[in-house]
């Protein structure tokens, strides 16, 4: 299958996490190695190539990371040279406020920070692409880098994970990638509170 890299963003230790758009099905994948690990941070995988992939589907995959795959083999083919237009052209894309995006199932924390939680509804799939209608501006906070907008009256607040350059503001009107990290909750948290996955942003196109 002939897959376009969109994305890769940071995780803990030496993995990252790499996104495709499968070019034939149009699907969103997540490319795992044939072991089900994250992808090392030495992965030949950049945004913006086109790559021959063989995978199959991860068995059990646990909503709403569904488009988890297993790459058993892989070769590039070439790069796409108009990313961000492609994108628009080709992919699904949320438009108008943030919260149209993933099933409009995100919550906030008295922070600003937007979530999905086991103890409510979740949405068919964890990354999607955002045509900003805000202007995102950075705005770190212990030592993470972040972005800051309005909605309404409310000042929302996104984690940065990718490894392009970060920008001091994302104009509005942008093209960005979202993407909900995996389920968590602190180890000191009480018994009852429920697992949730944090909105990430996973990338920006210009």
């Amino acid at each position: 299958m002939a897959v376009l890299i969109v994305s890769k963003t940071r995780m803990h230790g030496e993995h990252v996490c790499v996104g495709g758009f499968d070019l034939g099905t149009g699907q969103n994948v997540r490319l795992l190695t044939a072991q089900g690990y994250n992808q090392s941070t030495t992965t030949a995988y950049q945004i913006g190539e086109i790559w021959n992939l063989t995978y199959r589907p991860r068995v059990g995959c646990e909503p709403p990371h569904v488009e988890d795959v297993l790459v058993t083999s892989s070769s590039r083919v070439g790069v796409q040279p108009n990313l961000t237009e492609f994108l628009r052209k080709n992919c699904p894309v949320v438009a108008g406020p943030l919260n149209n995006s993933f099933g409009g199932h995100l919550r906030y924390t008295g922070a600003g920070s937007a979530f999905i939680s086991r103890s409510s509804e979740i949405p068919e799939g964890s990354v999607c692409f955002w045509e900003t209608n805000e202007q995102l501006r950075r705005d770190d906070f212990d030592a993470k880098v972040r972005y800051a907008f309005r909605q309404g009256f409310a000042v929302r607040h996104i984690s940065y994970v990718g490894f392009q350059d970060p920008l001091a503001e994302i104009p509005r009107g942008s093209l960005v990638r979202l993407s909900m990290a995996r389920w968590w909750k602190p180890k000191d948290a009480p018994a009852e509170e429920p697992e949730k996955c944090y909105l990430q942003l996973s990338g920006y196109y210009q």
